[in-house]
């Protein structure tokens, strides 16, 4: 007995639906401003005032807190979203330091170390649109030296 077209199909899809093991990640496309709908609220990229770090300049804290590490030379970017409340979370790695360094146990450190400095980032000031305050999506560049 052969199977019907449809029932192939779930078949497959169901495969591929088991063997994924890790949460999947929505992410913008570049150029695209759409908002997207995460833990049932909306984050946005396109904003009346982005966030404003509370602690200066976020590229001089980021090169601050990665000065006394000394496992080599790599820059991972790490995107994340600032919530209405001016707190980082929902961080996730976007490209890996291990593009650019061959050691893939050292890009895996910076990686882990750049995400982890951005998890405890203080906060910031909350983006705003049309007068209200909003969650947003950036992205920052963590370089090893």
């Amino acid at each position: 007995m052969q199977k019907k077209p449809e029932q192939m199909l779930t078949a497959q899809t169901d495969t591929v639906q088991r063997e994924r093991k890790e949460p999947i990640t929505i992410e913008n496309l570049p150029g695209i401003d759409a908002p997207v709908i995460l833990d049932g609220d909306t984050v946005y990229t396109d904003v009346d005032t982005p966030p404003v770090f509370s602690a200066g300049n976020l590229g001089d804290y980021l090169q601050e807190a990665v000065k006394d590490i000394h496992i080599g030379k790599g820059i991972s970017l790490v995107s994340f979203v600032v919530s209405k409340a001016g707190y980082p979370y929902q961080v996730f790695l976007r490209r890996s330091a291990g593009m650019r360094v061959t050691d893939t146990r050292i890009a895996a450190q910076m990686d882990s170390i750049a995400c982890e400095i951005v998890r405890d980032l203080p906060s910031f000031l909350p983006a705003t649109l049309n007068g209200e305050l909003v969650n947003y999506r950036m992205a920052v560049a963590v370089r090893f030296k």
